[in-house]
């Protein structure tokens, strides 16, 4: 399990925000299997639609840089609909700001296009902000790599999994980095570059 998020066995994540799981492969027990990840630095908030636990998909989105603000609006009784951003210079150069003007509590997620054609994917999720409130992220691309055996939602609600690799995307090359997962006779898991 790939996440942005940093969280803890001992951490109750049942109010505020949520780790949200960015991508998945699936290895069996044994053998030799190969999976791709691709990330481009672009990010969004997101209004999404939740089922127990499950982000669907966004039922609306807005692209944003750091240093931006939007406003999530209900303009038509059917409609929602976040602002085209804008330069808020209490930002700074690293946080994005969504405020929630649509006249009752939602839930806002923050997220990266991750796949080409595609709306974004959630990395973070603000659950129950109330009207007139907002959330800021400052996202430092920290991709984590956990080992799991299950997972049932797309929100991480609590994990007894172990963190296997991290690493600082901004900190990469531009060209393709390759790295491989072994595990050894013990069980115990390794990344090192290929």
């Amino acid at each position: 399990m790939f996440t942005f998020d940093q969280f803890s066995t001992d951490v109750n994540l049942a109010d505020g925000q949520h780790p949200v799981w960015w991508k998945i492969i699936n290895f069996g027990p044994k053998g030799h299997y190969e999976g791709n990840i691709t990330y481009k630095n672009q990010f969004a908030f997101i209004l999404p639609q939740n089922d127990e636990d499950e982000i669907i998909s966004a039922s609306t989105y807005v692209d944003i840089k750091p240093g931006q603000s939007t406003t999530l609006t209900k303009p038509d009784p059917q409609i929602y609909q976040f602002s085209t951003p804008v330069v808020a210079e209490e930002l700074g150069d690293r946080l994005v700001r969504a405020v929630n003007g649509s006249g009752k509590s939602q839930d806002i997620g923050f997220g990266i296009h991750a796949n080409p054609g595609r709306g974004p994917t959630p990395v973070l999720y603000f659950k129950g902000v109330r009207e007139d409130q907002h959330v800021e992220a400052q996202f430092t691309p920290f991709l984590r790599l956990y080992i799991t055996t299950s997972l049932e939602t797309t929100i991480i609600r609590a994990t007894s999994t172990q963190l296997v690799w991290s690493q600082n995307l901004d900190q990469l090359d531009d060209d393709h980095t390759f790295w491989a997962l072994t595990r050894n006779s013990e069980g115990l898991y390794q990344v090192t570059k290929a």
